[in-house]
């Protein structure tokens, strides 16, 4: 009898493994398409277009991430029109993940605190702010639908940042003029001249740029290009001297880079041999204020933490936005209001320094919004992190490209919710484009696997997925 022969089942790109945990068994061949369909070559993206379907709702949705990275085009809210009018005229069922469904109702509960806020004119522009985010990030779900969407987005997403924001700032430091450098510190043009907020959004780009380095095809133009990127970000980030960076990417990326020192120690030798470039072209003042992190956990020393004394008010600014939550529990001082209360407690304290941002996600929100608002804040990251994880989890034998691709993604968000305890990031729309990222690769690989799921469950993206009953189980 003559014998076929099996097709070689899919395994991810070769080279460098960073995804921890990954099943050693073969997975089972399946027929279905890749993320990312790799023309072959060097010079693959030059044609990141390949496969993309050009809609209205993508095309709107992708030039207005740009726009809003860029600061170069003053079409933003035309771009969020066409965006919104493509949404209404698609032909598929428009998806509402439970993120986004809980996201309007964070924004609800803020219209519930506008009728007792003293700062109405602040809080009702705040809160038609977030409403802007809850519509663009439902764009953002139902645009990224198909694998070649979500790599051009990627590859836009990371080219914007690295061409304008993140060159104009490199430029600037190194000629040691103009936008660039303030304090010994690295600035940015237009909303990323603070150095904190320059390396918290930073954050979010390198994470993209990580999950194309490990998921390009091997010697491409592409993959070589997110290397670039990643050690010019990481250069970035240690230039802005921002400490709740430093701690973020720490404790994120640490239980990848243990797994790999584990199992592959030459790979390993690669990345050491990255950061150390990186550590060779950073500024010396960068490691002082590293070192003096030591000092900012003890009420004698936290004076000599740094010379501006910027964590001396930090310390002072957090015990205010404490106090804010803990007397205003349920409806908190409204959303958008927090600097006008932090300026009538400071004149109460006559030692918070007058108007003053909470430095902190978490406490932001919570003083801002009540503790229903940060239990709700939370419940949507969580959501989307958990529906996230489950589809990894279940998939990763099956397609172990795109999970590690996955897995980079929600390392990056995890970088992000950590700088978030040192900087206020829940007013800018940046974090929820990631979210729905993550959200939105998720959902495609659970479409390539073929699983199936209660009707719910496919709207809200928590209910776990079953296989469908003509396919294997999924090795988990």
């Amino acid at each position: 009898m003559r014998r076929t022969r099996t097709a070689a089942p899919a395994i991810g790109p070769a080279g460098i493994d960073l995804q921890p945990g990954r099943s050693r068994r073969a997975p089972s061949p399946v027929n279905v398409p890749t993320l990312i369909e790799p023309t072959g070559g060097f010079f693959n993206i030059l044609e990141p277009w390949r496969g993309v379907e050009w809609s209205m709702l993508y095309v709107s949705f992708v030039a207005y991430v740009f726009i809003i990275i860029t600061y170069k085009l003053p079409i933003g809210t035309e771009a969020m029109i066409a965006a919104l009018i493509g949404l209404m005229i698609v032909k598929h069922k428009v998806r509402t993940p439970q993120f986004v469904v809980l996201l309007g109702f964070f924004v609800v509960w803020s219209g519930l605190g506008f009728l007792q806020t003293a700062s109405q004119d602040l809080v009702e522009t705040a809160i038609s702010g977030r409403a802007k985010i809850v519509l663009i990030s439902l764009v953002a779900v139902n645009a990224l639908r198909t694998g070649p969407q979500i790599r051009f987005f990627q590859l836009m997403y990371v080219s914007a940042f690295m061409l304008f924001p993140a060159r104009a700032s490199l430029l600037g430091w190194f000629k040691g003029e103009g936008v660039g450098r303030q304090a010994g510190r690295a600035i940015g043009p237009f909303i990323y001249s603070n150095s904190n907020d320059l390396a918290v959004l930073t954050i979010l780009a390198l994470g993209i740029a990580v999950a194309l380095a490990v998921s390009e095809p091997k010697k491409s133009l592409s993959r070589l290009a997110a290397w670039a990127s990643i050690g010019a970000m990481l250069i970035l980030i240690l230039m802005t001297q921002s400490r709740g960076a430093f701690v973020g990417i720490a404790l994120a990326t640490a239980p990848g880079f243990i797994h790999l020192a584990r199992t592959k120690p030459r790979s390993m030798l690669y990345i050491v041999l990255l950061l150390g470039c990186v550590v060779a072209v950073s500024p010396g003042g960068v490691w002082k204020r590293v070192g003096d992190m030591t000092k900012l956990f003890n009420s004698e020393t936290i004076d000599d933490a740094d010379k501006e004394g910027s964590a001396k008010i930090r310390f002072k600014v957090i015990k205010v936005a404490t106090n804010l939550a803990l007397s205003h529990p349920l409806f908190g001082v409204g959303l958008g209001g927090y600097a006008e209360a932090h300026k009538a407690a400071a004149e109460e304290q006559m030692d918070a320094f007058g108007k003053h941002d909470a430095h902190n996600t978490p406490l932001r929100v919570a003083a801002e919004t009540g503790f229903p608002g940060l239990f709700i804040f939370l419940a949507l990251i969580f959501s989307a992190w958990r529906f996230a994880d489950t589809v990894r989890k279940s998939c990763e034998a099956r397609h172990p490209k795109l999970t590690m691709q996955l897995y980079w993604l929600q390392r990056g968000l995890l970088a992000y919710l950590f700088a978030g305890l040192f900087d206020s990031q829940d007013q800018l729309p940046f974090g929820y484009f990631y979210l729905a990222l993550i959200w939105a690769l998720a959902e495609h690989i659970r479409t390539l696997d073929g699983q199936s799921a209660p009707k719910r469950g496919l709207r809200t993206g928590l209910v776990p997925t079953q296989p469908r009953g003509d396919q294997p189980a999924l090795a988990r």
